[in-house]
């Protein structure tokens, strides 16, 4: 072989691991970032899971029902056991 023939395969070793280590280096950062997003994601689902089973339970309270929904004065008259609907 060549001189010159081995020095440009060696110099293309060194640059072929150059690029693999780059690659490397931004599979890892990738990597670092889709597990950030995902971690702040799950929090915001667990968040919000919290925030409506919280508020299913204070619902279920006459005092807090009526000052957040207006939709038991909106419904009309109220149902009364033994009664006909249609008169």
């Amino acid at each position: 072989m060549s001189r010159l023939f081995k020095f440009s395969r060696f110099t293309s070793n060194k640059r072929h691991k150059g690029v693999e280590h780059a690659v490397h280096t931004e599979q890892a950062a990738f990597g670092k970032l889709s597990d950030d997003v995902s971690r702040f994601l799950r929090n915001i689902v667990l968040a919000l899971l919290a925030i409506t089973i919280l508020s299913q339970i204070m619902l279920r309270f006459d005092l807090v029902r009526q000052h957040a929904t207006n939709a038991e004065k909106l419904e009309g008259m109220p149902f009364r056991q033994g009664e006909r609907a249609l008169q």
